[in-house]
């Protein structure tokens, strides 16, 4: 696997049609490339990292199939790449998205993320003084803090 040039080609298709499928068997090709790995390979998860802040990336259709791969080996991700995910899945969030994305990084922190990681979620929207009132990720988090809180979610970890 050739990450350049993968990462070549994903960057070129921004804003092209076609691209939710070329995406998918791409991200699945990477996903296979380290079914037998403990855990999830630096430069794999930079250029995710790359793909996920890339603000014309984020409106292309397919890019959720990254979100997907992370969430399917989430236990792959080590302490210091779930910080740097949190801080850019925060800093993104007033960016434009797909409704896809959108809903598959909601479906992320539900099921993947406990009450101290959106504690540690919310410091980071306090810095950056983002507000739930137009931006969906924020909100999901402040209510999700808030439904811990009274008991209606119980923590993951």
């Amino acid at each position: 696997m050739n990450l350049d040039q993968i990462e070549k080609e994903v960057f070129i298709r921004k804003g092209k049609y076609g691209n939710s499928k070329f995406l998918n068997n791409l991200v699945h090709e990477i996903e296979y490339s380290m079914l037998l790995f403990d855990e999830f390979p630096e430069e794999v998860f930079n250029f995710y990292l790359r793909v996920l802040s890339d603000t014309d990336l984020r409106v292309t259709k397919g890019v959720e199939w990254f979100v997907h791969h992370l969430y399917s080996d989430f236990k792959k991700i080590k302490a210091e790449q779930f910080i740097q995910l949190k801080e850019v899945l925060i800093k993104t969030s007033n960016h434009k998205m797909t409704d896809e994305l959108r809903f598959v990084i909601l479906d992320l922190f539900l099921r993947k993320f406990n009450y101290q990681d959106m504690r540690d979620m919310k410091k980071i929207v306090k810095g950056l003084n983002f507000s739930a009132e137009d931006n969906d990720i924020v909100y999901a988090i402040e209510e999700m803090i808030q439904r811990y809180k009274l008991g209606l979610m119980k923590d993951i970890n």
